[in-house]
């Protein structure tokens, strides 16, 4: 008998596909697993979901039961991960996770077994490498059994001490160190004779990192999936605002990136009414580029999307103000406009405030300019009056759609600059 023996998956849903199917191409006929199935991970419910339909014994690790017990009103990162789990946990995840047991002896392939996610002890003691062997002998004899399979400590291990087998997976879904490859073990049983096999496998790492970042995760985790990643604040935002948008949205990354263009020129040649700085500019720009990044999940409320993705940006906007800045000004392209009610947008500074609806404005009217996707102006040029705003475009086609609904979404900019707005066009 071949048993892949898995644990602390940590919501990772591609090391986990990969592992499985490792697992299955080397002949592994049984899944086992130590538990931790949630945790740092972007994808709870399916990771639990997959899980409860493959494997034939598991138990419930520390991150698991925090996760069941975890409500609001507690403060702190811990506490704000285990609620962010458990409120995308399904009915029938939340259950499957609640009956299963701490510990688990079963007998098979002949060989008597005590499965747990610490110690038989404690749930959260780590049994690994560094473990004294008379810490060992004392599980041994508790355990009562030819192996005990553990996991919590995220450490490859395989020991035999006192005639017992100690075995821990390693991580599946959280690697530490240098190489973030996913691991497991493959157990060979047979009359008189037993291996285990500790294996690395790779795995779509972008894929968790950007699931990360939009599904909102609190914390900084998506830089943990990727090797050689940068820590906070050294990651320049234009270069990851483009990777993103190439990996993530690319039928939208034309667009985006001809929104951002047509903004920024108006920008510059509005500088004398709005009276920004080069800072808004620049925020200005990430905004603009990740505008429509909520197309990830549909038309419908996108620009909501966006805003949530944006916050989740830490590890690229590590100030926080910074990061409600520019996500304000990208929820805003579209549909209601700023209002000192709305979440996030109430924390700004009303000098905050004003940037943001200024920018918006902006905003808007660039997004307009692209109704078709067809990036049709190629250029634009302001004059400001008294009381108007004119913007003339050169196009390379018909713009009549781009113009119209760039009026549609001026009613913000003539709110805000207490100018009428017209807007001209001619064929370049």
């Amino acid at each position: 008998m071949k048993i892949i023996l898995l644990g602390d998956v940590h919501g990772n849903l591609p090391a986990l596909e990969a592992v499985l199917e490792d697992g299955r191409k080397r002949g592994g006929e049984v899944v086992i697993n130590t538990g931790d199935y949630v945790g740092q991970g972007p994808f709870p419910d399916e990771t639990v979901s997959l899980l409860s339909s493959v494997e034939s014994v598991a138990v419930a690790g520390n991150f698991d039961r925090n996760v069941l017990r975890a409500k609001r009103g507690k403060t702190g990162e811990k506490a704000e991960l285990h609620l962010w789990n458990r409120e995308r946990l399904s009915r029938e995840s939340r259950k499957y996770l609640k009956n299963l047991p701490r510990t688990k002896k079963f007998l098979l392939a002949g060989k008597k077994f005590l499965l747990t996610h610490g110690s038989p002890e404690d749930i959260e003691e780590n049994v690994g490498p560094d473990t004294p062997d008379e810490r060992l002998s004392a599980i041994a004899r508790m355990a009562g059994c030819d192996i005990v399979l553990t996991g919590h400590t995220h450490a490859p291990l395989s020991k035999k001490v006192s005639d017992t087998w100690f075995i821990n997976p390693g991580t599946t879904g959280r690697p530490q160190g240098n190489d973030l490859r996913a691991c497991y073990a493959m157990l060979h049983i047979q009359p008189g004779y037993f291996r285990v096999n500790h294996y690395l496998v790779g795995y779509d790492m972008a894929k968790t990192a950007d699931a990360a970042l939009f599904r909102g995760m609190p914390g900084d985790f998506a830089s943990s999936f990727l090797p050689g990643r940068p820590e906070a604040g050294d990651i320049s935002m234009e270069d990851e605002a483009e990777r993103i948008l190439e990996t993530t949205i690319p039928v939208h990354a034309d667009h985006s990136r001809h929104v951002a263009s047509i903004a920024l020129a108006l920008f510059d040649r509005l500088g004398a009414l709005h009276g920004l700085d080069g800072d808004a500019r620049f925020h200005l720009q990430i905004a603009s580029t990740l505008h429509d990044i909520g197309w990830l999940k549909g038309q419908k409320e996108h620009h909501k999307v966006a805003m949530e993705f944006i916050l989740g940006l830490a590890n690229v906007i590590p100030d926080e103000r910074e990061r409600i800045l520019i996500a304000s000004v990208a929820r805003y392209h579209r549909k209601a406009e700023p209002d000192d009610s709305h979440p996030f947008f109430e924390r700004l500074s009303p000098e905050d405030r004003e940037t943001v609806r200024k920018l918006a404005a902006i905003l808007r009217i660039a997004d307009g300019l692209d109704w078709t996707h067809s990036s049709v102006v190629q250029g634009v040029e302001c004059v400001v009056a008294d009381d108007v705003v004119t913007i003339l475009c050169s196009t390379s086609g018909d713009a009549e759609a781009e113009l119209v609904r760039a009026m549609e979404k001026g009613a913000l900019f003539e709110k805000v600059f207490e100018k009428r707005l017209e807007i001209q066009w001619a064929r370049s």
